[in-house]
């Protein structure tokens, strides 16, 4: 099979990219032109230098490519940086959405299967009572990010309904693993305590809240419901992409913290706090699992140590 992955260059794109050239797809990989990715980051994998904000570019490389099925990954996918760039959040997120399906639709002899990646911040704040959140549930983003994504899932509805181009749509939920930045709360915390290991950090770390409870799915497992949906999902149709437990922040800290190779100490610093924070978000994976046979295999806790160990290789922490 012939894959494209747009903003193969982030954290579930090398995952994504791994998996399907593990299974002997032919992948080529769009990367921002200002963030390429090192070299041998995934051997075996075409990479193009494409920004997605230009359509006639897109469309050139794309048709180029010719792909059977493209995951659409490149976004600006930080709440924090789209409240920072507020433009620059709607314009990735939306007319490189635009750029992607319009290119699609209109490529020569191939009609490609096309993966829109949605997000959790399109359902906004939702009462505990009405959780886990279903894919019925009314969408209310509260930040510029959310509103991208919504604005990007009707897109892609449009173009399933006018161009009958298949369009297949995922809300995600928190994903966590090896890679993932450290501006995220679980890379956070590892990240931290692997500074503590190498000596570039005194033995106390600093954390915010820790009484809320959220959804984490590891991201291997998360690039694999992407696969799943795409193969077995119906066009036109969204699924979240979420393991529906949800888990105590405080716990993945004592995890992380029990799988230190030294003494670390937690400082609550109330700049980590966010303005406003929801006690608990928990999805339903219930359409993902009855309809295309996904189901999270990996334990949180086999996930939280690879996360840790990832830092510790990139800092040169010896663990022997």
């Amino acid at each position: 099979m012939r894959c494209l992955i747009t903003g193969v260059e982030g954290f579930a794109g090398y995952h994504l990219g791994h998996q399907l050239l593990s299974r002997g797809d032919e992948v080529t990989g769009f990367h921002f032109p200002l963030t390429p990715p090192p070299a041998g980051y995934l051997p075996g994998l075409v990479t193009r230098s494409v920004d997605v904000n230009d359509a006639l570019q897109t469309r050139n490389a794309m048709w180029e490519a010719a792909p059977d099925i493209i995951f659409h990954l490149a976004a600006v996918a930080n709440v924090k940086v789209s409240w920072e760039n507020k433009r620059q959040a709607l314009e990735t997120n939306f007319l490189g959405a635009f750029s992607v399906l319009e290119a699609a639709a209109t490529m020569p002899g191939r009609r490609p299967r096309v993966l829109l990646v949605g997000s959790s911040e399109e359902y906004g704040p939702v009462p505990p009572d009405r959780q886990p959140i279903g894919e019925t549930c009314e969408l209310d983003p509260r930040n510029p990010y959310g509103v991208s994504k919504v604005a990007q899932e009707h897109l892609g509805r449009y173009y399933f309904h006018s161009t009958s181009l298949p369009v297949h749509l995922v809300r995600s939920f928190n994903h966590i693993g090896p890679r993932q930045a450290p501006t995220f709360v679980a890379s956070s915390f590892a990240y931290q305590i692997a500074q503590i290991e190498a000596g570039r950090l005194e033995n106390t770390m600093s954390v915010g809240n820790l009484e809320t409870r959220r959804d984490f799915t590891d991201v291997r497992d998360t690039v694999r419901a992407y696969v799943s949906v795409v193969e077995r999902g119906a066009p036109g149709e969204v699924y979240n992409v979420c393991s529906g437990r949800p888990v105590l922040i405080a716990e993945i800290l004592d995890r992380l913290v029990s799988l230190a190779h030294c003494e670390v100490r937690v400082k609550i610093d109330p700049e980590r706090y966010r303005p406003v924070d929801m006690p608990v978000f928990c999805g339903d994976a219930t359409k993902i699992r009855q309809q295309c046979g996904w189901a999270p295999q990996i334990d949180i806790a086999r996930t939280l140590a690879d996360l840790l160990d990832y830092w510790r290789a990139q800092l040169g922490v010896k663990t022997s």
